[in-house]
């Protein structure tokens, strides 16, 4: 164990403590009026933490830091943000159901299950930047090795996750965890603001989509739509620490506003599909066609990941691109199209077709 000294001096800075008094052996900081702690309450950080014995100190006032937090943060909380550059994000879940601290297991496994999809599309959107059919396999994989959960809390139910600060290195960028991490919350406090507080139907347009496109992203939103949904969740609240960031976000009255929040997620993937246009990689599974020397309305089935589902696109290519397909098909090989589609309740449909292209066998 070893206590890094500007973790913890940023930590109490940042939550607006102030170095009161300081001598060789110790600085002493005055807490925020927010904590509504004694006006001469000072709290003791050794100041020299090559000093023998620095790390037993700081371990043995973990629990005086959380007292004063009122356990939101716990002494290993505070111990893997002292230690590390991790954020520890909590959810908290408030109702009848769960005011003991306890959960049924058919919910927890529905929010656990949510969260890893939030946590995918929520990286696809940092490294893809697009608002719609973003791929990011690499990169989501990557951060959710990151992501370990901790022990539960008490106080309706509280699931904690501990976000491990190590870059996600691709072939294309580098990504920090904690930009991730500042992007889901932004994304749910834009949520909150636009669909769970607000008592005014919005006209989702081009305009809207447009002047909002730093915060959307359909996949991710369909992502926290269905933790709300399966796990049956009305009241909710998000918390994200680290040792220079604490952010907090409430959410209440979910459930009444799902059908809503559904249209919304649905108006805005509309406009998007008109704005975006579908690029997908995937092999060709079906091809139909009366004539395919003459016909140009040839049909091809091809499924394809997108923004890290399974999806089948229905593309209608012209004869000599449909021979293309035939041999694709033959020697299964994968195919990169991209259009402008319409989505179907089961497939998308590929209305304005913009490339088509037959790709390389792998090697290996």
């Amino acid at each position: 164990m070893s206590y890094k000294y500007e973790n913890i001096v940023t930590f109490l800075t940042s939550r607006g403590w102030s170095l009161k008094e300081h001598s060789n052996l110790f600085h002493l900081y005055s807490p925020p009026s927010e904590l509504f702690l004694p006006e001469d309450y000072l709290l003791e950080i050794p100041s020299d933490p090559k000093a023998k014995g620095f790390d037993y100190y700081i371990n043995s006032i973990l629990n005086i830091i959380s007292d004063i937090y009122e356990n939101s943060l716990s002494t290993d909380d505070l111990d893997a943000i002292f230690n590390t550059n991790s954020s520890i994000l909590s959810f908290r879940i408030m109702d009848e159901d769960t005011e003991n601290g306890s959960i049924k297991f058919e919910r927890f496994s529905n929010s656990i299950d949510s969260f890893r999809k939030i946590f995918s599309q929520a990286t696809t959107f940092v490294s893809s930047k697009k608002p719609i059919f973003g791929n990011a396999e690499f990169e989501a994989e990557n951060f959710l090795q990151r992501c370990r959960t901790l022990q539960t809390q008490k106080g309706s139910f509280i699931t904690k996750f501990e976000i491990i600060d190590i870059p996600i290195l691709s072939l294309y960028n580098r990504i920090e965890t904690h930009e991730i991490n500042t992007k889901l919350f932004e994304i749910i406090d834009f949520l909150n603001q636009e669909v769970f507080k607000n008592q005014q139907i919005h006209t989702v347009d081009k305009n809207y989509v447009e002047s909002n496109i730093e915060y959307i992203n359909v996949e991710l939103f369909s992502a926290i739509k269905e933790l709300y949904n399966k796990a049956k969740i009305n009241n909710a609240e998000y918390a994200l620490n680290n040792y220079n960031t604490s952010k907090y976000i409430e959410t209440y009255r979910i459930l009444p506003k799902i059908n809503y929040f559904n249209k919304y997620i649905q108006n805005i993937k509309e406009v998007l599909l008109e704005l975006v246009p579908l690029e997908a990689v995937g092999f060709i599974k079906k091809l139909s066609s009366i004539s395919p020397q003459t016909s140009d309305k040839n049909e091809v089935i091809i499924e394809s990941t997108i923004a890290n589902k399974t999806e089948i696109i229905k593309v209608i290519l012209d004869s000599e691109k449909y021979i293309q397909a035939i041999e694709a098909h033959k020697n299964e090989l994968k195919v990169r199209i991209k259009g402008f589609a319409t989505e179907r309740k089961t497939q998308y449909t590929i209305k304005e077709l913009e490339s088509f292209e037959i790709l390389p066998p792998t090697r290996g």
